[in-house]
């Protein structure tokens, strides 16, 4: 079985996941807060966002505004050494949610007069 080429950025990654002690999921989680908390994007934002441990699995939920955001959230904590399960609803002012339902009413949103 052929092994693709880790490019040096990857190793680097790599190497640092396998330095990072095997922790409990209490102090996974507190590293996770602690992670998001410095994290300019996310310092007020940190209670919007709920972070669990399950095994070898972090999974984070809540709100918040954008995709981008979700996807800066599920970045920050990278490095970790679990997999980050990122169920996080983007749900905009509009009441429009990302879930399989929305935050506001089923509904259609209107047409705006032109």
């Amino acid at each position: 079985m052929l092994h693709p080429k880790l490019t040096s950025a990857q190793k680097r990654e790599q190497s640092e996941r396998s330095e990072i002690p095997a922790l409990s999921p209490q102090d996974l989680v507190a590293l996770a807060r602690q992670l998001m908390q410095a994290h300019p994007h996310f310092h007020h934002r940190l209670n919007s966002i709920h972070i669990q441990c399950n095994g070898q699995r972090l999974e984070l939920t809540g709100r918040l505004p954008s995709f981008h955001l979700k996807q800066v959230a599920q970045e920050a904590l990278s490095k970790l050494p679990v997999v980050i399960d990122n169920q996080i609803d983007v749900v905009s002012c509009n009441g429009l949610s990302s879930s399989g339902h929305d935050a506001g009413s089923s509904a259609a949103l209107p047409l705006r007069p032109r």
